[in-house]
């Protein structure tokens, strides 16, 4: 899974002192390269959002079904900041991940899935350095 942007439920980009709403994004020609080397290698990948949770499992049961209703892909705990530190530094960042249990239909990888996973993940990072 490539992360496109990611929304988030944390204060964290409130020290940037923006005058709105801001969204942070990765960088499109991370995502791209690493979007082609998929196909290339004929790796299945999914782009887009994620969000950023300081609460990775909510007290409320349908947290995680209404961000999936609003296109979000996965939940996670850092992208947010990443591409908010990444984009304060004036550098390129991309987030990718290995999706083990789907939070919204509760399905889970076997072991065998996420080390697939994992090593196909790592395969495609390190197509990164041919840029």
């Amino acid at each position: 899974m490539l992360a496109q942007a990611a929304s988030t439920d944390s204060t964290y980009l409130a020290q940037f002192d923006l005058p709105g709403t801001w969204a942070p994004t990765g960088s499109f020609r991370l995502l791209n390269h690493v979007h082609r080397a998929a196909e290339d290698r004929g790796i299945p990948v999914h782009a887009g959002n994620v969000v950023s949770s300081d609460t990775f499992y909510h007290a409320q049961d349908d947290t995680t079904t209404r961000w999936a209703r609003m296109g979000v892909l996965a939940v996670e705990m850092e992208t947010a900041g990443l591409y908010a530190n990444a984009a304060a530094a004036g550098v390129e960042a991309l987030a990718m991940f290995t999706v083990s249990d789907n939070l919204v239909t509760h399905e889970k990888m076997t072991p065998e899935q996420r080390q697939t996973g994992f090593a196909q993940m790592i395969e495609l990072a390190a197509t990164v350095t041919e840029l």
